[in-house]
């Protein structure tokens, strides 16, 4: 998950929050699992660090949605 922020370029420094965590189906060995992540907000935290929030949607080659959620994560202002 991490890598998805980290190759637009934004370091994730902590956890904040993750809301509306939803398990739609099971993941199996062998399954592949592609991640898509759209940032949904933005807040200021302090001068030097702010919020960001995006909704993630995990889902297998055969396009079967098996995760989705809000998260909250902390980092660097720029």
């Amino acid at each position: 998950m991490d890598g998805i922020i980290e190759n637009a370029g934004i370091a994730i420094l902590a956890g904040v929050e993750v809301e509306n965590l939803q398990w739609r189906r099971p993941v199996k060995p062998g399954d592949v699992l592609n991640a898509k992540a759209e940032i949904v907000g933005l807040e200021e935290w302090n001068e030097e660090h702010g919020i960001v929030q995006f909704d993630l949607a995990m889902q297998t080659d055969e396009d079967d949605l098996v995760l989705q959620m809000i998260k909250r994560v902390l980092v660097d202002r720029r």
